[in-house]
């Protein structure tokens, strides 16, 4: 998926994460070679669902607890919104202009994650993360505008927006418990894990 560390690891071998920020921006490269008349706007958020909890892997606040009432300094909801949309209310959205950006912003929410090291694998995720890409479109056309009678035709501005949202989930690793060795900590995460898929969906 590409959530992982990308240290010393070549282009050939990243994820789908990393692959979707190059094919973007060289496509939107193009377009705007091609065409005067379009604004685009790209923007990023990184979601983590660890032990039935919402985590912004952009913003660490959402990871520290108050010392007093134990609660996130920064709470995370899912809203239902009266056009049936489902959102999380509080996630923070960047605002991205490059494919190096991304990459930056991607590998700030992948230390942020939680991983725990079992029989099975060194390095297990033990939560599950959305990545969403979200792309604004502005299409600015002029257009003549139908002429009154004795009036000249001007041109009036026809704009046509577009918005183009991609989830990337990657799930977390899901070992059998007899094969992790898992105790304690780790086996409660394990359990978490599957309950947090009703949630996720």
């Amino acid at each position: 998926m590409g959530t992982g560390s990308p240290i010393g690891v070549p282009f050939e071998q990243v994820g789908i994460i990393p692959r979707v920020f190059k094919f973007i921006f060289d496509e939107l490269d193009m377009r705007r070679a091609q065409s005067e008349f379009s604004e685009f706007k790209v923007k990023i958020s990184f979601l983590e669902l660890y032990n039935e909890e919402l985590h912004d892997l952009l913003d660490p606040a959402s990871m520290v607890r108050d010392k007093i009432t134990g609660k996130p300094l920064k709470e995370l909801t899912i809203r239902e919104e009266k056009n049936g949309i489902i959102s999380v209310w509080g996630l923070k959205e960047m605002e991205v202009t490059s494919q190096q950006e991304c990459v930056h912003w991607l590998n700030m929410g992948i230390n942020h994650r939680v991983t725990s090291s079992t029989g099975m694998n060194e390095v297990s995720s033990r939560s599950h993360a959305i990545f969403t890409v979200t792309i604004d479109q502005k299409i600015v056309k002029d257009e003549p505008a139908p002429p009154g009678e004795g009036e000249k035709t001007d041109e009036v501005a026809q704009v046509t927006e577009i918005s183009s949202k991609f989830h990337f989930v990657d799930l977390a690793g899901s070992e059998r418990i007899k094969k992790t060795g898992a105790t304690g900590k780790l086996l409660k995460e394990g359990i978490s894990i599957n309950k947090g898929l009703l949630c996720l969906g």
